[in-house]
């Protein structure tokens, strides 16, 4: 029923929000085929109740019912991805201070992944099962560049990578990757802060230019209306 492809998008897509295991594969298609047929017998209840036009909402509600999953799916990466970007800087901080104190490269991930919670965690741990089942650094590195989508951690990812290709020491790279996290998050947080004021102004004028123009305003409109009523009289 799925093809080849459907499955290795879907696939892409999990690993985005952080579902990679086989199961959730197989969970997300039953659940599309679950949806699609549910929205054809709503689609089909309410043409056969009202008629009409009514009968197009059969195709709608399959095919809605059908995508909504990998809907549902790319939003719970698009909200893990920032975490990641919120989260990256301390676990970079953390790792390069385990390597600098004397920690393997893979012994600092470890310890990322074990005293820290979330989806970075979550990657640097998948990074260390996936080279405890025998693949190489690079080939898991590789692979964690390749399922996020984040900037920052592939940046990271292609840091580490390049060192390892030129035998440059790990400490030195993660203390500039730490450095950088720390300064792009005070970026992104002073650009934060230049956008309030455009965020709090249609609030303002919508909620307290009215009272303002009444306060000001109404006592002018209500000497108006009298003067103009001693004239008719």
């Amino acid at each position: 029923m799925h093809s080849s492809e459907q499955r290795a998008h879907l696939q892409t897509h999990l690993d985005y929000a952080g579902r990679p295991e086989a199961t959730a594969l197989e969970h997300a298609l039953r659940t599309k085929v679950v949806l699609a047929g549910a929205g054809a017998l709503a689609g089909a209840i309410l043409g056969a109740l009202a008629g009409g036009w009514f009968w197009c909402a059969v195709p709608l509600l399959l095919v809605g019912g059908f995508w909504l999953p990998d809907l549902l799916i790319y939003n719970t990466g698009l909200r893990r991805t920032a975490l990641i970007q919120s989260e990256l800087p301390d676990a970079i901080e953390l790792l390069s201070l385990c390597v600098q104190s004397g920690m393997s490269f893979q012994a600092a991930l470890a310890q990322v992944a074990t005293y820290q919670d979330g989806p970075v965690a979550q990657e640097f741990a998948r990074v260390l099962r996936e080279m405890q089942l025998g693949q190489s650094r690079q080939t898991a590195l590789e692979s964690l560049g390749r399922r996020s989508k984040q900037e920052d951690l592939t940046r990271f990812v292609t840091a580490v990578l390049q060192a390892d290709r030129l035998g440059i020491a790990i400490s030195g790279i993660l203390t500039e990757q730490a450095a950088e996290m720390r300064s792009k998050r005070q970026d992104r947080a002073r650009e934060r802060a230049q956008k309030v004021p455009v965020k709090i102004l249609l609030p303002v004028i919508v909620c307290f230019l009215p009272g303002i123009f009444i306060i000001v305003l109404g006592p002018a409109a209500i000497s108006l209306a009298q003067l103009f009523g001693n004239f008719g009289d």
